[in-house]
């Protein structure tokens, strides 16, 4: 190249700032890298820029405006929902007592709730204001046993990974003693329905973060087996 475009054309980087920030076990990572372009005869200054980069957490639940039934697929150490959901913003949740074939409704408005934790073999409505991402921590659970009364139960899917529901339906524990399960379908706002005695059904697997209901014709113990359910 010729002198005078060497002159025009000299580019130092320097990597001024490297940021990690650990969030809800979501890692963001912000680097501000400054660009200094220095011109020997001009001295002209120099341009910053930013780049962002955020690593996700296995679970997390993409929540859509409205209602959504959601399983929390981290094993929290704080259950609390002022903690989970500490960066949510909802309106609602609400917890069903297969005891009592009710809900429970939790209102963060509210001066006095029924819970205040949240049960992490259970699944739970929330109403969501708008479209947001719920981040959770805590390690992956390993295998699980929930017990189901006769009735309706709210049993949650605990894993970060899509399964086939016959795989925990369909085992000696429960075959021939569910009827129905359900789950939500957050766009439509309604429930989807699966059957057994159904010549088809409208799903058949489950994914990280849905909230199932399931009917039971008598009590029972939902087995969950991670590395067969993979």
């Amino acid at each position: 190249m010729k002198d005078d475009a060497e002159k025009r054309i000299l580019f130092v980087f320097i990597i001024s700032l490297l940021i990690v920030s650990a969030l809800n076990s979501s890692i963001i990572i912000h680097s501000a890298i400054k660009s200094s372009s220095e011109n020997i005869l001009t001295g002209e200054h120099s341009t910053v820029g930013r780049v962002g980069l955020r690593i996700m957490s296995p679970c997390e639940i993409y929540l859509l405006e409205g209602w959504n039934f959601i399983s929390i697929c981290s094993n929290e150490t704080n259950a609390n929902i002022s903690n989970i959901f500490n960066k949510t913003d909802y309106r609602y949740i609400m917890e069903w007592n297969p005891s009592t074939q009710e809900f429970l409704i939790y209102s963060p408005r509210a001066e006095t709730n029924p819970f205040d934790e949240i049960n992490l073999s259970r699944s739970y409505f929330i109403y969501s204001f708008g479209s947001q991402i719920l981040s959770t921590t805590g390690d992956e659970f390993s295998s699980m046993k929930i017990p189901l009364l006769e009735g309706w139960n709210t049993p949650a899917y605990p894993y970060v990974f899509a399964t086939d529901i016959e795989k925990y339906l369909e085992t000696p524990e429960m075959s021939g003693k569910y009827r129905y399960l359900m789950k939500w379908n957050e766009s439509a706002q309604e429930f989807l329905i699966y059957s057994p005695r159904a010549e088809t059904n409208p799903f058949e697997k489950i994914f990280k973060g849905q909230g199932q209901f399931v009917n039971m014709y008598s009590a029972t113990n939902l087995f969950y087996n991670k590395t067969y359910l993979k």
